[in-house]
């Protein structure tokens, strides 16, 4: 009866599936759904680059990029102690991390940003939703070229408009990279298809410039190598010299990208919970957490709750290996045992699922996030919406309906594609909006926070001292948030500790204290991130900053510090020294106690985990 329901719907409606203005529609869907990022203006690492742009960030990139914007940490010891010194990072922080990107068409989009409107943040949404208009279009269109029905094509575009899992490229400014990427890469794919299929000469140029644009907005790129790789082995007639030939120069560029890449020394390494693995220098290590982030990122596009949850229980909550080990194979399995036959069948399921799966690849050697989606989601939508239409023409098209021959499969396929409709049709379109609107909430809580150091010119001569944040993050963008909203700045702000645990502290003289905590001090995920078991800190090692030492004095679980003793350059009373703790969910002044005396700050579990879920 509901499947009756939704063919006679379909049906109704499908004439707008077959307008030549389906395109432009859907392109307007996926802005009016995105709206609410107007409102959020800047987040997290904007403004790591509104720093930059004003000059103000403590080192300079010595790479290739054109600004550095994305060259967070270089992995020398003189890039480390610059950024620990500014509070960008946390003392703790491992020397040797290195995250930088090769992004300079990303990068030249960005500086035209701060080069017309640097105060109108929402002037910088527009730009990534016109973008992101701009890839909803071209994917609708290159719907129109591979799925042979119109209006199939058109429910393709519909599901891809609608994906939640585009709230953050769509609304998070720094994060335009995948939008520009993504514009790129489909016209790269649909300068080849029109090459290969029509004859179309300029597309043999037009292919691998695009390609090569998209690689130059960000590394994601390499997707559409993937599906030309899909398109090449399933939906190339021709002979298979000419498909060789037609694909080698992608391989090329490819081969020649990587080379620069390196050599101009973008790359990552060092993270203590491996939340970027550098498949060049550790090929074994990104293998094996292919098996581990690639049905986190499928049940993510497919199953509705964000890679993000799926990832987080897997990585921090009791049981969670377990957990998912029995969720990815059964929804999965489930999916596949409905899907799979129809790979017989139907070359351009295939072709969408080789490219997709090829094209998360190279993704998982990102923590999973399904911001990291947007690729693979134009083959998994594909595939979706293939699916839905074959389920529901059945039994009218044959051989399809060996879809449904047996009683089981076809139980089962009702369950998987009834499934599909309320994930992807009817809860996406809300919670991408929704998600959309959680960045502005983001915002409130940066500003909301920061907001708590003193708004006065006398701040600029004096360090702040973070007890015990609410979120590392305070810390690391303090300064920054400040700056951007054209308030005082102070001179330093070094975040203590990094737990959700209550700790005592003591001071054991004028100029020092003792935090300690059984559980240790870096217990929360970026204490893990920027540390980790993988480069564990030891018994005695100190840190030193210009107007503060921290030195290790205990150990939890063999890595992270249990207690430390921290000194400053002047008294611990002294007006030029401003300590901070959080008291009923807010960061306020805080009087250290007297000399040999030892009192206990409380913990932020509840406050952590509510930011976490916002």
């Amino acid at each position: 009866m509901l499947k009756g329901f939704l063919l006679k719907y379909f049906e109704s409606i499908q004439g707008w599936f077959t307008s030549r203005y389906w395109p432009v529609i859907l392109a307007c869907v996926g802005i009016i759904l995105t709206l609410p990022a107007l409102g959020s203006g800047l987040v997290f690492d904007d403004y790591w680059h509104s720093t930059m742009f004003a000059g103000r960030w403590p080192w300079s990139a010595e790479d290739g990029s054109l600004i550095g914007m994305f060259s967070f940490m270089d992995g020398t010891l003189e890039g480390s102690q610059a950024l620990k010194e500014a509070g960008i990072v946390p003392w703790w922080m491992f020397d040797g991390i290195k995250a930088a990107f090769w992004r300079p068409l990303t990068e030249l989009t960005h500086w035209i940003d701060y080069q017309l409107w640097p105060d109108a943040p929402w002037l910088m949404h527009v730009h990534s939703l016109l973008w992101f208009g701009a890839a909803i279009w071209l994917a609708a269109k290159l719907y129109r070229r591979i799925i042979g029905t119109v209006w199939v094509a058109g429910l393709a575009g519909l599901l891809f408009a609608v994906d939640n899992t585009h709230a953050l490229p769509a609304g998070f400014i720094a994060n335009r990279n995948d939008l520009i990427a993504a514009c790129f890469g489909i016209l790269a794919l649909l300068a080849h298809i029109r090459w290969r299929q029509d004859g179309w000469r300029p597309g043999a140029v037009w292919g691998p410039l695009c390609y090569t644009l998209g690689l130059f907005s960000k590394e994601s790129a390499l997707a559409v190598g993937a599906y030309l790789f899909a398109y090449t082995l399933f939906l190339d007639h021709s002979r298979i010299r000419r498909r060789v030939a037609g694909f080698l120069p992608y391989v090329v560029i490819t081969l020649v990208w990587f080379c620069a890449y390196r050599y101009l020394g973008f790359g990552t390494q060092g993270f203590g919970i491996d939340f970027y693995i550098d498949p060049g220098r550790a090929p074994l290590l990104f293998l094996k957490e292919v098996f581990v982030r690639l049905p986190m990122l499928l049940l993510a596009q497919f199953s509705g709750p964000p890679a993000e949850v799926w990832a987080g229980t897997y990585f921090f909550l009791p049981y969670g290996k377990v957990i998912i080990g029995f969720l990815a194979p059964g929804l999965l399995g489930l999916l596949g045992f409905s899907v799979i036959p129809l790979f017989r069948y139907d070359a351009v399921i295939r072709f969408w699922f080789v490219g997709a799966i090829l094209g998360l690849t190279p993704i998982c050697a990102a923590f999973p996030s399904s911001r990291l989606l947007f690729f693979a989601g134009i083959g998994l939508m594909g595939i979706i919406a293939r699916v839905l239409a074959l389920w529901l023409e059945q039994p009218a098209c044959s051989p399809k309906r060996h879809f449904l021959k047996r009683h089981f499969r076809q139980q089962c396929t009702h369950i998987v594609c009834l499934s599909l409709v309320v994930i992807h049709l009817i809860l996406s379109p809300l919670t991408l909006f929704v998600y959309t609107t959680g960045l502005n909430v983001a915002h409130y809580l940066i500003r909301y926070h920061t907001s708590a150091l003193p708004y006065d010119e006398d701040i600029s001569r004096k360090t702040v001292v973070l007890l015990n944040p609410p979120t590392e993050l305070v810390g690391g963008y303090a300064s920054q948030v400040k700056a951007a909203h054209g308030e005082p700045t102070p001179a330093h702000v070094w975040a203590l500790a990094s737990c959700m645990y209550a700790f005592t502290l003591t001071r054991i003289d004028d100029r020092s204290i003792e935090i300690e905590s059984g559980q240790g001090l870096l217990d929360t995920f970026t204490g893990r991130l920027l540390r980790g078991p993988s480069h564990p800190m030891y018994v005695g090692q100190r840190v030193v900053l210009s107007g503060m030492m921290v030195e290790v004095l205990a150990l939890a679980d063999d890595w992270q510090p249990a207690r430390i003793r921290v000194t400053f350059s002047v008294s611990l009373d002294d007006p030029s020294l401003l300590l901070l703790y959080v008291k009923n969910g807010r960061l306020v002044p805080y009087t250290p106690p007297a000399i040999g005396e030892t009192v206990s700050l409380p913990s932020n579990r509840s406050l952590f985990e509510q930011i976490v879920r916002l």
